[in-house]
């Protein structure tokens, strides 16, 4: 070891004076030193020890001092004191550490350094010395320590490099060997540049030299070539080290080859990116939520877009803070799920969004590591519309058995409501009839009405009524029904009517728009016992463009809106959703079947429109319906609604008619009225049996009647065809209490679908129409021909 020399003006001497004169300062440095600390008179008597001196003679403090140093000190080693004391006493220089051998209790000797300080009075007098002792190790050891570190740092796993002040390497482990390709004895007093990989500038390699010439520790990545130009990424630690004077004599470098954790980070970013990615551009709501408490830690847009919120509004709350359950038994089911199975998959719920809409969503749940924080990982899709889909599809799936129901019970019923209504007409005609029978027939007569309308209604309401839209006026409509509706509502009813003037036209089936107003009157004047006000009313109003797949908030249109109000006793918030239902009804038992409100909105839709119920109990109901304006082309118009007039009664022949009808009562009915009218009959029950009748008086029969359902494998329209075969001009009328048979006959063009008539039907509907279609045969003919034609009798 360098011992330099210190002179009694060095700093070292100055704080050693400075310390003794502070007691208290000397006293605890005396007591807690780890080094040795000794003070001897100038005679060479031991004033002082502390524990750590006395503990390396190995004796206690009180038998060491007073004794002289001699004793402790090797008698070889101890007379240079007289040689120290007296350059001390001069204020000459002297060595400022000696190796002295201490004797210790047991014999032994050992080594230790003294590092001296003389001693003085405040009088600047020379009274004796002191010392701080740290033992030597022997060399041998010191052979030791050197082996084990070099082979410690021979078996690190990272490479290690010391070069000297100049930049060469005078040492490389095992690792750098390994990790570099190049060999010991090509390295050894070589500058580390030949791993230079060309990646770094000139600054970059100037900011790291001043780093480690300023004597700091350099730390950082660095990209460096191996032997076989690869390259490969170094995190280094470059640590100066110092000499005993404090001055840099080399550096060493562990490296750590951070290539894999460099590329694996690469990756894991690019993954990360590719999941955020996918988070916010994914159409579904997802979002992730901590597992604690449930609180929001990141969303997506879908979600935000589907809840309403902002995501500044979701981050950090809870759903049960936002109030987004509905219901909070799901919630307890979801969590249930989650204890038991650790995640879910498409369970149904219903969230709450920030306007209050409730929204249906399939939502899958997965367990997700956010940093030290376990998460929710959850994924909603929004299957409200879908549900609203299914929804229709369920109430198309009703109307479609309500409507292959009705059709079936509308062919038998009206078959039915024909002979009664024939036979109440025929026997409201005998003159004398008494007042009391003539009432009866009256009241029956009514009845079938109501039992015809309430087939209508139920026809309309599951779609197979014949729909006939043409140009009309809404206005037009209702003046022509307010007689009648004054009629129905009654006395102590008020009737309003407010109807905009230039009202543009719609699209609409006249027969089909009556039924509306006449069914919502209906339930108006129920909801009024004690009387009250009905308001109707049209305007022009702008709303947003309705398709198929729902509102388009985006675009507008205009719509002919015709209002119903009564101011009766309202409708519960919670029927509000029930109330188009079909056979739903609030009414007393008998008072009501169900199929008003549920027919209104099906004609509705027929038309493209829709309608709304705004209600409440005790503030009356007002039903709001919207048609879509008709663009009438330049120069056209709308249909005017003719007022309802008289029917005529029917002019009488003379023509032999072939009845063709399966249903014996009505068969009878219809020859029953045709005599009745002048005309002769032949019956049919079948189609097979009109064929046989044909043959055999063909040339007697003028016109044919045509039930167009009929069993035997014949229908009328196909017996219509036969029988045109074989007379291409004969009249045929076609009747029937089906529900489609008209479209049966419209798709047969060369049949007249004009010449229909349906049942029930009157006998002088049937007169009439039996009249008008030989006539109309008639002047065909004899335009075409010029031949002459049956004459009618009046």
């Amino acid at each position: 070891m360098d011992t330099g020399k210190l002179s009694h003006g060095t700093a070292w001497h100055q704080a050693a004076r400075a310390l003794l004169k502070d007691e208290t300062a000397c006293c605890a440095l005396f007591e807690h030193s780890r080094a040795g600390i000794v003070h001897w008179s100038l005679e060479g008597q031991c004033l002082a020890v502390n524990s750590a001196c006395a503990q390396l003679l190995g004796l206690p403090e009180s038998a060491v001092s007073g004794k002289p140093m001699s004793q402790w000190v090797a008698p070889e080693d101890w007379h240079q004191w007289e040689e120290i004391r007296a350059h001390w006493q001069n204020q000459n220089e002297y060595q400022s550490a000696v190796t002295w051998r201490l004797r210790r209790a047991d014999g032994s000797h050992v080594a230790c350094e003294f590092h001296l300080c003389p001693v003085t009075s405040p009088q600047g007098v020379l009274i004796g010395g002191a010392a701080m002792v740290f033992p030597l190790i022997p060399q041998s050891d010191v052979y030791l320590l050197t082996r084990l570190q070099v082979a410690a740092l021979q078996t690190l796993p990272h490479p290690v490099v010391i070069t000297n002040t100049a930049g060469d390497i005078v040492f490389v482990n095992n690792a750098f060997t390994e990790e570099t390709g190049y060999t010991l004895e090509e390295v050894l007093g070589k500058n580390p540049r030949f791993l230079n990989s060309g990646r770094h500038d000139r600054s970059f390699f100037q900011r790291y030299w001043n780093t480690i010439l300023a004597g700091k520790t350099w730390t950082g990545e660095i990209v460096n070539r191996r032997k076989d130009g690869s390259f490969y990424t170094q995190e280094q630690r470059v640590t100066p080290i110092h000499d005993a004077h404090g001055r840099i004599t080399h550096f060493i470098a562990i490296q750590q080859d951070v290539t894999s954790r460099k590329r694996l980070e690469t990756e894991l970013r690019h993954a990360r990116e590719r999941f955020q990615r996918i988070f916010r551009a994914n159409p579904m709501a997802i979002g992730i939520c901590a597992q604690t408490d449930g609180r929001f830690i990141e969303v997506n847009d879908s979600y935000i877009k589907m809840m309403g919120y902002t995501r500044e509004e979701l981050i950090g709350r809870s759903a049960s803070e936002l109030n987004l359950w509905v219901n909070s038994t799901q919630r307890e089911q979801l969590v249930t799920a989650l204890k038991r199975h650790g995640s879910v998959n498409n369970l149904e719920l219903q969230l709450r969004t920030k306007t209050g809409a409730v929204v249906d969503v399939l939502t899958s749940v997965e367990p997700l590591q956010v940093g030290l924080e376990a998460c929710w990982l959850f994924i909603d899709v929004d299957i409200t519309a879908r549900k609203a889909l299914e929804a229709q599809l369920r109430q198309a799936a009703k109307l479609e058995g309500i409507g292959t129901l009705a059709g079936g019970v509308a062919h038998d019923f009206n078959n039915l409501l024909t002979v009664m209504k024939g036979h109440t007409e025929m026997l409201a005609t005998f003159p004398g009839l008494p007042p009391e029978i003539r009432a009866s027939v009256h009241e029956i007569a009514e009845a079938t009405d109501r039992a015809s309308n309430l087939t209508r209604q139920l026809l309309a309401f599951s779609r197979k009524q014949s729909f006939q839209p043409q140009p009309v006026h809404l206005n037009d409509v209702l003046t022509n029904l307010t007689k009648m509706l004054r009629r129905i509502i009654g006395e102590d009813i008020t009737l309003e009517m407010h109807c905009a003037p230039a009202l543009p036209a719609i699209y609409a089936d006249v027969g089909m728009l009556e039924q509306i107003v006449f069914n919502l009157a209906v339930n108006a004047r129920d909801a009024m016992p004690q009387g009250g006000r009905l308001t109707i009313a049209t305007d022009v109003v702008t709303a947003a463009l309705k398709t198929n797949t729902g509102a388009n908030k985006e675009a507008h249109a205009l719509y002919v809106r015709l209002v119903v109000q009564d101011s009766g006793c309202g409708i519960p918030q919670e029927l509000h959703h029930r109330v188009f239902e079909p056979f739903f009804t609030t009414k007393e038992l008998g008072m009501g079947t169900g199929l008003g409100l549920a027919t209104v909105r099906s004609i509705v839709e027929q038309h493209q429109g829709w309608i709304e119920l705004r209600s409440e109990p005790g503030q009356g109901t007002s039903f709001f319906i919207y048609f879509p304006i008709l663009q009438v082309p330049a120069g056209s118009s709308a249909a005017k609604v003719k007022q309802p007039q008289q029917t005529p009664p029917a002019p009488r022949g003379k023509e032999t008619v072939l009845v063709v009808e399966d249903e014996p009562v009505v068969r009878q009915l219809a020859t029953d009225i045709l005599k009745m009218h002048g005309y002769k009959t032949m019956m049919a029950g079948s189609g097979p049996e009109a064929l046989d009748i044909w043959a055999k008086h063909h040339s007697e029969i003028d016109a044919a009647l045509l039930d167009i359902i009929m069993p035997g494998g014949i229908t009328g329209l196909a017996l219509a065809q036969r029988l045109r075969e074989l007379r291409p001009n004969l009249p045929i009328l076609f009747t029937s209490g089906y529900f489609n048979s008209q479209m049966l006959l419209e798709s047969s063009p060369q049949l007249e679908k004009q010449n229909f008539l349906q049942k029930p039907y009157t006998p002088n509907q049937l007169a009439l129409a039996l009249r008008s279609v030989i006539d109309q045969s008639v002047a065909t003919a004899a335009k075409n021909t010029s031949a002459p034609s049956p004459s009618a009798q009046s």
